[in-house]
């Protein structure tokens, strides 16, 4: 479980801001950039989450 979610840490980022070009047929638009405030709140949660995570596997 522990490789996992070093993995998983590892390679969402990767997933999420890779510069792929898009398939044949597809417009060369970039899409709009996120505003911050939209992932300060996925962030949070995910702290939440893995938190809650940590603290069960303590006890």
């Amino acid at each position: 479980m522990k490789k996992f979610l070093i993995l998983l840490l590892v390679l969402v980022p990767f997933w999420c801001f890779s510069d792929n070009p898009p398939p044949p047929g597809l417009p060369d638009e970039p899409p709009p950039p996120l505003p911050v405030d939209s992932m300060i709140s996925v962030l949070f949660i995910g702290g939440i989450i893995l938190g809650t995570y940590i603290i069960s596997k303590k006890r």
